[in-house]
């Protein structure tokens, strides 16, 4: 029975150190995807937003969510009008 508790003890501590090993595998994947975009310019044809410290954050106002952004709402105008209309 000690046996089994020790053996029982030990694969959850396997386990816990396998899902972080997981995690932080995921976290480096998605900056290596990031620099991968950023590098190959794939992120372009999104609107520069102004953010916090003088930064600019690149948004896309295709989603119905950033079409509320002033600077989406901003851009359509512009489209609209060089449209004639």
């Amino acid at each position: 029975k000690v046996a089994d508790k020790l053996l029982n003890q030990i694969g959850r501590r396997i386990m816990t150190d396998k899902l972080i090993a997981c995690v932080i595998l995921l976290l480096l994947l998605g900056m290596l995807g990031i620099l991968v975009v950023k590098s190959l310019g794939l992120d372009k044809g999104a609107t520069d937003v102004a953010g916090a410290g003088g930064q600019y954050y690149a948004i896309d106002c295709s989603l119905d969510i950033t079409k509320t952004y002033r600077q989406c709402q901003e851009l359509a105008e512009q489209n609209k009008g060089q449209g004639g209309g």
